[in-house]
């Protein structure tokens, strides 16, 4: 039985002309082109009938005032005079109010000698030029006393601050769209310090005050368009006959107050000046 073995021709020399038959020649690549080309015509025609609409993007929720005040303000968090220690923060900034030690007595009292002191060497006369508030020897000297004795530093000591640290303050009361400002004619900071609802003075580890330190949860013209800005701690509003009754009527609906009496008969322009005072009367000290 005669056994016939196939090798492969691996020793024998191919030519180019072998692989003819894998070559792009002008024929092929003219049929390729064709192909092309309709491939491309029924493409476009297909995407002429076809009707494209935007994806649908979730529509994103209003920043509330919380989620602003929550990404922009700074705080003091269990400071025994939590008026005193969120300016100190504000104006000295996270790094120092740190270093210090938040209820440091000593530095308390040294910064609030150094007010004290700014106040003693200067007149009356002077700082009338500059503030909002009254400012007469009296309520120098009370001022001085009161920084210096009581615990807890009154409104009056924001007065000093604006003053001594040249800065406009204003403290916000956003559940009764109400503010309070402390205003000097040469200030080249604007802070504003939210009030926390939920602050309840008894806990010592409780947050007070919310402090936007550039004004980015909302501006002065925000507040000024949505809230009633105060004449001062003490008086609230100026005199009824100095208000149109439409100034009245935009003022009791920043506070919710209605228009009508219990019996649907519109208030006469005292008695609603009598509901929107009894609404933002302020607290004589913090």
């Amino acid at each position: 039985m005669a056994l016939a073995i196939h090798l492969p021709h691996l020793f024998v020399t191919h030519q180019v002309s072998d692989l003819s038959t894998y070559m792009l020649n002008t024929s092929r690549w003219q049929d390729v082109e064709k192909q092309r080309t309709e491939y491309v015509h029924t493409i476009a025609e297909d995407v002429d009938t076809v009707v494209v609409t935007d994806p649908v993007v979730p529509e994103k929720p209003a920043d509330t005032l919380k989620d602003r005040i929550d990404r922009f303000t700074v705080f003091s968090k269990g400071a025994f005079d939590t008026l005193f220690w969120s300016m100190y923060l504000v104006h000295y900034g996270n790094a120092e109010y740190f270093r210090v030690g938040v209820n440091n007595g000593k530095e308390e009292m040294k910064e609030k000698n150094k007010i004290v002191d700014y106040f003693r060497t200067h007149s009356s006369t002077y700082f009338n030029a500059f503030s909002n508030y009254k400012i007469t020897k009296t309520f120098i000297d009370e001022l001085s006393t009161d920084l210096l004795t009581c615990g807890k530093m009154k409104w009056s000591g924001l007065v000093a601050m604006s003053l001594f640290y040249q800065c406009n303050i204003y403290i916000v009361d956003y559940t009764r769209n109400i503010y309070l400002p402390f205003i000097t004619g040469n200030a080249t900071h604007t802070y504003v310090l939210y009030q926390n609802p939920h602050y309840i003075a008894k806990h010592r580890n409780g947050i007070q005050y919310f402090v936007d330190p550039n004004t980015q949860v909302l501006s002065i013209e925000a507040l000024d368009n949505t809230m009633i800005q105060l004449v001062n701690y003490n008086k609230p509003l100026r005199g009824v006959s100095t208000y149109k009754m439409s100034d009245l009527e935009e003022m009791a609906e920043k506070v919710g107050v209605e228009l009508d009496d219990d019996d649907g008969k519109l208030l006469r322009k005292q008695e609603l000046y009598n509901k929107i005072l009894v609404k933002i009367v302020w607290e004589t000290q913090s």
